[in-house]
This record gives structure tokens, C-alpha cells and sequence, in this order.
């Protein structure tokens, strides 16, 4: 597309049966997608119903005189695709990232902790590890504290 040629600007909405909603916008080229709340590992944003859905708002909302081209829409899908593979390898790497963690925890039992309680330094020996909303926790004499407050192992 050369510079001197009129682009139109359209904005899709993003349907899809789980909870991610937002916005497709396309413009000379370009293309931007933006999702918010979550999805579920089993649903795909990037279906046929989707594409479908997204065809047909497409063509309704184009100008005559100036239609988006297949190239535009095969773009705009693999956008979508991309933004959906992220999203799954992030929440892999979450996961992986508290796996890590809980792991590198587990080291700590029998082992004496000093540990940063906000008020006082609490020195001890852990117990026992245990991963509650996310954060990997550690026993020290009764007490739970976060593993990001061990400051150091003797």
C-alpha cells in the first residue's frame, strides 16, 4: 500500500465464549489487539467461529471504496494466534517460576533460617514448606513466613 492511499479505520469487537474481551483494530497495515480478563487453557480465542464472526463484522463495516484485503485479515488472525500463544507461555512460566521456587524451598528443611518478620529477626529451624496463593512458605518455630523473607541460611 503506498503512502498517498486512503486507509480506513474499523474496530471489531472481540466476541468469544470465554470471559476475554476487547477490541481489533486495523489501520494502513497495521494491527494492534488488546485482551483483558482471563481465559481458560481449554478455550482458544483464535477459533473458526471467531474468524468467522470477525470476517463478517469485517465486511459489514468496510468502506465500499476502499475493502480490506485478505492479507490485512491474515495478519490481523495471526496477531490474534500470537497474542493467545504469549499468554499461554506466560502462564507456563508461572507455574514453572513456582515449581522453581517451591523446590528450591524444600532445600531449607532441617535447616537453621534467619528470617526478616517486619518487626524482628526470627532465627530457627524450618519445619516444613508449603505453596499457598502463589507465594511458597516456610515453618519456622510454628510460624509461617514467606521465602522472600529468609535472609539468610546458617
Amino acid at each position: 500500500m503506498s503512502l498517498s492511499t486512503a486507509t480506513t479505520r474499523s474496530t471489531l469487537p472481540l466476541t468469544s465464549t470465554s470471559s476475554t474481551t476487547g477490541s481489533l483494530s486495523s489501520s494502513s497495515g497495521s494491527s494492534s489487539s488488546s485482551t483483558t480478563g482471563s481465559s481458560t487453557g481449554t478455550q482458544s480465542l483464535v477459533n473458526p467461529n471467531t474468524f468467522l464472526q470477525l470476517l463478517i463484522a469485517q465486511m459489514t463495516n468496510q468502506s465500499p471504496l476502499s475493502p480490506t484485503d485478505s492479507n490485512t485479515m491474515m495478519q490481523q488472525l495471526a496477531m490474534m494466534q500470537m497474542v493467545e500463544e504469549v499468554s499461554t507461555l506466560n502462564t507456563t512460566m508461572q507455574n514453572w517460576a513456582s515449581q522453581q521456587s517451591l523446590s528450591s524451598a524444600s532445600s531449607l528443611v532441617g535447616r537453621t533460617v534467619v528470617i526478616n518478620s517486619g518487626q524482628s529477626t526470627v532465627t530457627g529451624t524450618v519445619s516444613s514448606v508449603s505453596s499457598s496463593g502463589g507465594n511458597v512458605n516456610v515453618e519456622v518455630n510454628g510460624n509461617n513466613y514467606q521465602l522472600t523473607a529468609v535472609q539468610s541460611i546458617q
